[in-house]
């Protein structure tokens, strides 16, 4: 394994999740007007998803890396769960440091009706986690792929 592309997918990765949540914002068009407004947006959008993006990496994402990498876990499915669990966690951590938490406010967690935050922060760690994916094991499908030729 490559351990300049396991540093690279932990510097660029978290920008998929700002990214990915910025867009289904932009196709839900309920909770904006122009496309305009939207695109001025972005740049605010970012200084405050961002940070919150890597600190849930940091927190979250490098303890799962962990493990994946112990148990040898390629599955896309099992990634993208993975990513939209920490997708979870950060929501219920951003719930929780204000001290709102409440048996309410615990049981809208799990509901995105209460909750619309929680779709969109587990879509956007999703995207994260695949996008890490990607990058980590992508030389890894050609190094098969060539020794499988060579057989």
């Amino acid at each position: 394994m490559n351990h300049r592309r396991v540093a690279l997918a932990f510097l660029v990765s978290p920008i998929a999740a700002p990214l990915a949540v910025f867009l289904l914002l932009v196709l839900d068009a309920r909770h904006h007007g122009p496309v305009e407004n939207v695109l001025i947006a972005l740049p605010f959008y970012f200084v405050y998803a961002l940070p919150v993006a890597y600190v849930s990496e940091i927190l979250f994402g490098a303890p799962a890396w962990l493990i994946f990498k112990h148990y040898r876990v390629r599955s896309w499915p099992v990634w993208l769960l993975g990513g939209a669990f920490i997708g979870w966690l950060t929501n219920a951590g951003i719930q929780v440091l204000p001290g709102r938490m409440t048996a309410v406010n615990l049981a809208g967690l799990f509901n995105p009706v209460v909750n619309p935050y929680v779709l969109i922060d587990t879509a956007g760690a999703a995207a994260s986690a695949a996008l890490f994916r990607q990058i980590v094991f992508s030389d890894a499908a050609r190094t098969d792929v060539s020794s499988a030729s060579k057989d």
